[in-house]
């Protein structure tokens, strides 16, 4: 067989108008879960550090009062959030309130929810990877910011899928993910001594990621 191509324009650059950053977003994190891809990956740098090992009270206590701060935040949001949908439906309860009850509750719910959640689950990553567990309960702290790694990719996918009216997918990823604690997740937890996390009491008692079960608790 002879084959012959001819290859021509180079470097042209075609004029193509964008639409309004206000009409679009990325929804790369939303196929990802449609196609059962969600692995943490996206958000790999943020608990790549490896930072010198504490000592087991000392990475505890420095675990418990993150953990404590995290709550606080999370109560914050989920009050803000509060406010804003009962200022949709004042005559609503805002904890009776559905993101799929239209496109337009589900939007609101993403920017004043699930957007915030998402955010805070991203950003706590990479703090808590520079705590330095000590090297015995290294591999074990190492898969539990794995799986938090997931859930805020989860949790992003989710805001998204709600802006883009994909309730399914929002369904399928609450139901997934967010119910409740798994109890691989919560045996980690214990693993690693910050069990108590989930209960906000002192001692090691049980566990749970405060920031990933928030929206359960929310709506």
């Amino acid at each position: 067989m002879d084959l012959t191509m001819e290859l021509f324009d180079f470097g042209v650059e075609p004029k193509i108008e964008l639409p309004a950053p206000s009409t679009a977003f990325d929804y790369t994190p939303v196929a990802r879960a449609e196609f059962q891809m969600l692995n943490g990956e996206a958000n790999a740098e943020l608990i790549a550090a490896t930072p010198p090992a504490l000592g087991e009270s000392e990475f505890r206590r420095r675990g418990l009062a993150f953990c404590a701060d995290i709550r606080a935040e999370v109560e914050s949001v989920s009050g803000v959030a509060r406010e804003a949908l009962r200022g949709i439906k004042p005559r609503d309860d805002p904890n009776q309130l559905s993101p799929l009850q239209s496109r337009a509750m589900a939007r609101k719910w993403s920017t004043h929810l699930t957007e915030p959640i998402a955010r805070l689950e991203k950003r706590i990553l990479k703090p808590l990877a520079e705590l330095g567990p000590p090297s015995e309960i290294a591999a074990t702290y190492h898969e539990l910011l794995q799986r938090f790694a997931i859930d805020a990719e989860a949790r992003e996918a989710q805001a998204r899928a709600l802006r883009a009216g994909a309730f399914s997918i929002y369904t399928q990823l609450e139901e997934e993910f967010f119910t409740d604690v798994g109890p691989e997740e919560e045996s980690l937890l214990r693993g690693v001594g910050l069990g108590s996390c989930l209960t906000g009491q002192s001692g090691d008692q049980s566990g749970a990621n405060s920031a990933s079960s928030t929206q359960a608790e929310t709506s």
